[in-house]
């Protein structure tokens, strides 16, 4: 990184800009979050005149550190070039106000003041520039005013090396000892799997006559454990994959690994218990008829559940089989997003190529070079520009070979091993010398943190130790390997064997036999073992990232295969461990002791939902709700079906107590804290007097499909609490209905974390004794809902029992039965509100019981009937805000409250960095005041991206005076979209396209922009870049 900056540096002082722009970006594919790279990429375009792109790079990196004036100084003259005067000045005038002595910030203020017509002021900055210029004449040089931190020389952050000749070890033949008199009578294909959870790895192995079994370990020796499960009449085995396929427990409870196992006469799965009990469940899971060569599981339709892709075994083309998560699988010839017509497929496999946190392909061709197809976000595969000069190869290994952060690829030619890493003009070349061998992996066998090469197959099983920038040396003899006369090995495997903390192999020779390698001497450096344990991605982890740093040495894993074993040299401890799971991006700190894993949960961690409100509560802002969880933009329930958006919502902020005048204003915060943006087109306060011992609410819900609700303020009274309720369980919780209290009526059990916001369906009975069913009646339900985005979505999609998660209303009849009482119940539209079901004529007189059943993760606080009452003497004032303010702000932490409670924000705590690598990127509105876009329903809309706060305060004097009477509330009425970065969402990765009212929800993305649209605001406001990635500011530049 630091060499490319030097380099583009120079480059830029010698007026070569093109080459300036190729290195900066080979800097920012190393660290998108490098402020000196958008820098100097910036100064770059203003020299060209590219100044949409200049303000593009400069602005990111004016949002990294705000403080560097230099910066300031190059917006500034962009802006210009696009002439946008009045930011232009504003960049301007910050220069000058921090630095009086700059030798062309003023001169250009006074030019950009005669844009504005501002002649007197233009004529003060012109004579303050005479005046700078007397003491320090101007240079023509642009490097002069391109000087500041980003462009000075800096030396280059030194990436610890390996040792050169590294620890000893050597690997010992310790089949007979490990498996015992009868190691000759097992035969792979080999599952490695730590079936207790109890830091001890198993073996899932076939025994002669007798089919497979589990072999339980205890202290480096395995003993057979159950009954067998018998193997195919006459099967060629080729894999065992192993992963959790029906994730069945909670969060931090439940993972069970899985079994696959791959033949030529078909694919048989075993269920494997805690206790080590084994069962075929092929049939049910649908695969058995699969005949296959290779497989990989992959979570590659990001839905949080291991697909399985295999290698068929006819034409070698690949099959994708969807989980459907119920431990059934169903074979996918369409939607499957995998490169169409690719046969002639030898290798494969799944690997986050650019950095985006997606599986990308590499396949290995009969005849043909390497191909690599990068996912895309809403688009099928891309065959990548980088693998056009790679080699027809006949197997390959990817990974992180030189510890930059980003994956290298080895090909295994007839002749060679060709290591191609990112960035490098020419591969690596390791001549075999003759050998032949038909695999290659990329194992770190020393525990020093860098990875290691094994070719093995036919005649060949050869090691090469990485030694950084050393190269690569060829350690097989001194590791013993030369004297094991292996014979042909088919597969590796590596895991800790006997419990001393290096990889151990297992070894799947031709003949299917297996042999044991003990490692020893490993141990002499570190080995930090890993237990991923996903919630929203697949439950194994299998294909996520874990980015650790430890003193001088940086490096990328990707879990493929279990288990997952890092070495890190002489380090015991890790400085940071930031696994990236499907979502989000996490930091762990860990002490590695005595050789026990490290499990790293995938906490909730929110990436979309809704913006947040808070209010003034006259000590601190107050978290009220959030807002707009009925409009969605893109947001899918199923394959190429969109949540239709209802773009209108009315929620209570509070009444007087909570909601009191700050400095002569009521004071409102709507907050973007998630990886979305906000599109706000209206925000009003609504102020409600109100005859006491009544109450106001809102007509706003989540309805299924349209109608929408009218949005409106209705009034309540005559209050009936409900005499007892019981839960479908027979849980008693008439107490946690009765008062909005906290106390919740929760579900009785939630589907698995995977599918967010889904609970197992349940329902609650309430009885309200006798009821006067000629009065105008209504549901009047306070709660909250666990909202799943669109990964939560489509994976329950793909569950065929899933049934409709929506409440539904019942009525108990004269016979007992329950019938179906014809409204749309709706749901609470994300955090704490209240919702209505009117049910006026509907309701007989008499006892009344009613159910309510759903599946949504509902938490109900209060549910009482109430009888509308006429609103003649109920007052409604529309306030406008008297002064708005969208600024940056950050992130708030949560607060650690109870599950039945809605994930809170503290408010008072921020955060300058998100746990997510990818933003939605685009022109958004630039900060300031905002009051002509949020005035009224137009169109013309406020674009809030993460980060971001809006102010609004609205004039107490203003306000009429309340009658003594009454009682006084405050709502907030809303209008406009909300649209997040999930994989799924259409657009997702994108600010635009622009949404407008009347447009058609299903075709977002592809229905034209109607033309009779005033679009003029766009121009002025769209003014602030917000690139791709997520970027980490700096604390200095914000505090």
């Amino acid at each position: 990184l630091d060499a490319h900056l030097n380099l583009a540096n120079a480059l830029l002082l010698l007026g070569r800009i093109d080459e300036v722009l190729s290195q900066t970006s080979e800097a920012l594919k190393l660290n998108s979050n490098a402020a000196a790279a958008h820098y100097i990429s910036g100064c770059a375009y203003v020299r060209k005149g590219q100044f949409e792109e200049a303000v593009q790079s400069l602005q990111i990196a004016k949002q990294i550190d705000h403080t560097i004036n230099a910066v300031s100084y190059q917006l500034g003259r962009a802006h210009q070039g696009l002439g946008q005067w009045q930011l232009a000045a504003s960049e301007f005038e910050e220069v000058v106000q921090f630095d009086p002595g700059h030798p062309s910030a003023y001169y250009n203020l006074s030019q950009t003041y005669l844009r504005l017509d501002r002649r007197e002021d233009a004529e003060q900055m012109l004579e303050k520039h005479q005046e700078v210029v007397a003491k320090n004449p101007l240079s023509s040089d642009p490097s002069v005013t391109e000087k500041c931190i980003y462009t000075e020389a800096i030396a280059p952050f030194l990436l610890e090396q390996p040792e050169k000749v590294g620890i000893e070890v050597k690997f010992v033949d310790a089949t007979q000892s490990m498996l015992g008199a009868n190691a000759s009578a097992y035969s792979g294909p080999v599952g490695l799997l730590d079936v207790g959870h109890d830091d001890q790895l198993d073996l899932l192995l076939r025994e002669k006559d007798q089919g497979f079994k589990l072999l339980m370990q205890q202290q480096g020796i395995f003993t057979s454990q159950g009954f067998p499960v018998p193997e195919l009449p006459g099967a060629t085995y080729h894999q065992c994959l192993i992963g959790d396929l029906q994730h069945q427990g909670s969060m931090r409870s439940g993972q069970q690994e899985d079994a696959i196992l791959i033949s030529d006469q078909g694919t048989q799965v075993f269920q494997i218990s805690p206790n080590g009990m084994m069962s075929d469940s092929s049939l049910f899971a649908r695969l058995a008829p699969l005949r296959a060569h290779q497989g990989r599981l992959t979570d590659f339709d990001i839905t949080g559940k291991l697909d399985l892709i295999a290698l068929n075994s006819t034409n070698r083309s690949l099959l994708f089989y969807r989980n459907e998560g119920t431990f059934s699988f169903r074979p996918e010839a369409t939607q499957t997003n995998l490169p169409p017509g690719l046969s002639g497929v030898i290798d494969f496999l799944f690997e986050d190529w650019d950095g985006d946190d997606l599986p990308d392909l590499f396949v290995a061709l009969e005849s043909q070079p390497a191909r690599l197809y990068l996912k895309q976000r809403g688009a099928p595969m891309k065959l990548a520009a980088a693998c056009a000069d790679w080699p027809q190869a006949d197997a390959f290994a990817v990974g992180d070979l030189n510890n930059d952060l980003r994956m290298d690829v080895a090909f295994l030619t007839a002749d060679d091993i060709r290591i191609q890493t990112q960035g490098a003009e020419a591969p690596v070349v390791l001549p075999l010398n003759g050998l032949h061998p038909s695999s290659l992996e990329m194992m770190d066998y020393d525990n020093d943190g860098w990875l290691d090469l094994l070719a093995f197959g036919g005649d060949a099983f050869r090691v090469w130790r990485n030694r950084g920038l050393e190269g690569f040396a060829d350690v097989s003899e001194s590791l013993g390997l030369n004297q094991l006369q292996m014979g042909d090995v088919q597969q590796i495997q590596k895991g800790d064997l006997d419990g001393d903390c290096d990889s151990d192999w297992i070894l799947t020779l031709a003949d299917q036999s297996i042999r044991i390698l003990r490692n020893e001497g490993g141990n002499a450096n570190t080995l930090m073992k890993v237990r991923m344990e996903g919630s929203r991605s697949n439950p194994s982890g299998i294909g996520v990232k874990l980015e650790v740093t430890t003193g001088g040495l940086r490096l990328m894993r990707t879990l493929h295969q279990l288990p997952f074993e890092i070495g890190l040299g002489k380090r015991t401890k890790a400085d940071s461990i930031d696994p990236h799971w499907s979502d989000t991006i996490t930091q762990v700190d860990y002490e590695i002791e005595s050789c026990s894993s490290l499990v790293v949960f995938e906490l909730e961690m929110p990436t979309g939902s809704c913006p947040y409100l808070y209010g003034w509560d006259g000590e601190q802002f107050r978290f009220i709700t959030d807002l707009l969880g009925a409009a969605p933009l893109g947001l899918p329930v199923a394959e190429g079906v969109y949540i239709p958006a209802d773009t209108e919502e009315i929620v209570w902020i509070g009444n007087e107590s909570l909601f009191p005048p700050k400095d002569g204003h009521h004071v409102l915060q709507i907050t973007e804290e998630l990886r979305e943006v906000l599109y706000l087109d209206e925000a009003k306060m609504m102020l409600v007097d109100h005859p006491v011992g009544t109450e106001v609410h809102s007509t706003s819900k989540l309805v299924p499909r349209p109608p929408f609700p009218e949005h409106k303020l209705r009034t309540f009274g005559h209050a009936l609490p409900v005499a007892s309720a019981e839960r479908s369980d027979g849980k008693d919780v008439t107490a946690a209905l009765r008062h909005i209290d906290s106390k919740m009526l929760s579900p009785v059990a939630l589907q698995a974390p995977q599918l967010r916001g889904l609970a197992e369906p349940y329902s609650v009975e309430l009885d309200f004794g006798h009821v006067d069913g000629e009065q105008p009646w209504a549901l009047v339900m306070t709660g909250w809902l666990h909202f799943g985005g669109g990964m939560a979505n489509m994976g329950a999609s793909h569950h065929p029992e899933l049934g409709f998660p929506f409440p539904t209303l019942e009525i108990r009849d004269a016979n007992g039965a329950w019938q179906p009482v014809d409204i749309t119940v709706g749901a609470p539209a994300g955090k704490t509100k209240t919702i209505i079901a009117d049910l006026a004529g509907k309701l007989p007189t008499g006892k009344l019981h009613l159910k309510l059943s759903m599946a949504f993760e509902i938490h109900w606080d209060r549910i009482q009937l109430m009888q509308a009452v006429g609103e003649d003497n109920t007052q409604i004032h529309v306030v406008q805000p008297s002064h708005t303010d969208l600024h940056w702000r950050g992130f708030s932490p949560y607060e650690d409250l109870p599950w039945t409670q809605p994930l809170t924000p503290d408010y008072e705590q921020v955060h300058f960095s998100p746990n997510w690598l990818i933003t939605p990127s685009g022109w958004c509105t630039r900060y300031g005041e905002v009051d002509d876009l949020i005035a009224k329903r137009d169109d013309a809309l406020l674009l809030m991206n993460g980060g971001d706060e809006l102010t609004l305060k609205f004039d107490s004097a203003q306000m009429p005076p309340r009658k003594s009477s009454m009682q006084r509330e405050f709502f907030l009425m809303t209008s406009g979209w909300d649209k997040d970065a999930d994989f799924h969402v259409a657009k997702g990765w994108t600010v635009g396209p622009l949404p407008w009212h009347g447009m058609n929800d299903q075709d977002y993305g592809n229905e034209p922009r109607p033309k009779q649209l005033n679009d003029e605001w766009i121009q002025s406001y769209n003014t602030r870049w917000i690139g791709e990635m997520t970027l980490r500011k700096n604390r200095r530049g914000k505090e």
